[in-house]
């Protein structure tokens, strides 16, 4: 029998709890590549991107490919001293068209939460100079934009001691300056809002109510923030009701408007009803609304314009007076009417002998905007008095209330030097 040595019974006690160990899998090895990208060479660069959590393998290596990517136009980014606000906005404009993924260098791995994987990219040196020269004239066109950014900065910080010196004509003009130009600055230092609000106040200092409410009702319409909207809400509170045509003068973007007022009686041709154009001449120009006579242009039966809906003529000829608007009115009274009643629940009312049928156009398309029409009791009223009642009638039940606005466009500016060119 042979001796049992210490050593044998050693190697027995360690085989035997190898065996009640669980064996572990085998990981496989990473390639080298994936710890550190191969190093640039005289024609391309390389970079190494990674994924994880992927669902697929095709998903997994796309993610790492465009990681890469992403690494490579970082690095020359940084490279071409592209820092600041200005680089998410330049970075969006550049592109890699020679990525390319190395022969051999894709790496994939699957485990609980998904794929892993290791993608190594390469680019051409040349493209990488190309590219660092755009970013150069980006950088330029940068520092550009953020010296005109101070120029604007500093109007505004002059418009505002102007003000406060009580120099209401100087800080109007810069800060007419600052709102024009307000859309070019890259990084604003104060919201549009306070500019205009400041604006409207300069304007009710000079007692000018009417330009005070055309820069406090902007703001109320057209900002987004509910601190703006409150405060301008607040000013246009303390200023006194406007005309009864103001409300048009912004639905209709300040643009100049057309007018044609024909009255016809009986049977009798259409005449000019200059009575009803005087007042609403009078209207708009309290409004501050440039309106002018349709004087070269007289249909010969504007009724069936307003049975066609046919707004193309009278576009035509308001065009050619150079306005975006056509008002349109047509006032038909039936003397045989005058005098007459009819009963109304039990009551007897005089009947309306006077028809007034209106017509609102953008000649700009040959678009109706609004059209309506009501009934009027003439009697023995004056062309005055039944003017002033129709325009009465017109604009506060009709015009004011329901006409709606022209589409969103950039309405007419007043020229305005730009800071860029160092004027005032």
């Amino acid at each position: 029998m042979m001796p049992v040595t210490p050593d044998w019974r050693l190697r027995s006690v360690l085989t035997f709890i190898a065996f009640l160990l669980p064996i572990a899998p085998l990981q496989a090895q990473r390639p080298l590549w994936t710890t550190g990208h191969k190093s640039d060479d005289s024609i391309y660069m390389y970079r190494v991107g990674t994924a994880s959590g992927a669902a697929s393998e095709p998903q997994a290596r796309q993610e790492a490919f465009e990681d890469a990517v992403r690494i490579i136009l970082d690095e020359i980014m940084t490279r071409g001293g592209l820092d600041g606000p200005g680089r998410a906005a330049v970075r969006g404009q550049l592109a890699l068209k020679t990525a390319e993924t190395v022969p051999g260098a894709v790496y994939l791995e699957e485990g609980p939460a998904g794929f892993e994987a290791w993608v190594q990219v390469s680019c051409t040196l040349a493209e990488r100079d190309v590219l660092l020269r755009e970013i150069a004239d980006a950088r330029a066109r940068l520092q550009a934009r953020a010296d005109y950014d101070a120029q604007l900065h500093a109007r505004w910080q002059e418009a505002q001691a102007a003000a406060l010196r009580g120099e209401h004509t100087a800080a109007l003009e810069l800060l007419k300056e600052i709102e024009y130009n307000y859309g070019r600055i890259m990084t604003p230092a104060f919201p549009l809002e306070e500019v205009r609000l400041l604006m409207g106040d300069l304007q009710a200092q000079q007692r000018d109510n009417l330009a005070a409410r055309a820069f406090y009702e902007t703001v109320a319409g057209l900002s987004t923030s509910t601190v703006w909207q409150s405060e301008a809400r607040r000013r246009l509170e303390a200023l006194p009701s406007p005309p009864r045509l103001w409300p048009l003068r912004s639905r209709w973007q300040n643009r100049p408007v057309a007018l044609l007022c024909l009255l016809q009686t009986d049977d009798r041709p259409p005449a000019r009803f200059t009575a009803l154009s005087g007042i609403l001449h009078r209207d708009a120009t309290e409004s501050r609304m440039s309106m002018r006579d349709l004087a070269g242009w007289q249909p010969a039966a504007l009724d069936q314009i307003f049975d066609a809906r046919d707004a193309a003529p009278a576009a035509k000829a308001a065009r050619d007076i150079q306005t975006d608007i056509a008002l349109l009115v047509y006032v038909n009274t039936d003397s045989t009417l005058r005098g007459q009643t009819q009963e109304i629940m039990g009551v007897q009312m005089p009947v309306t002998d006077t028809s007034v049928r209106f017509m609102v156009i953008d000649t700009r398309d040959n678009r109706i905007i609004y059209s309506d029409e009501f009934r009027e009791l003439r009697g023995n009223r004056s062309d005055t008095r039944l003017a002033e009642r129709i325009a009465t009638i017109m604009i506060s039940n009709y015009l004011a209330p329901k006409c709606p606005a022209l589409p969103a466009s950039d309405p007419p500016h007043e020229a305005i030097n730009p800071v860029a060119n160092g004027s005032r």
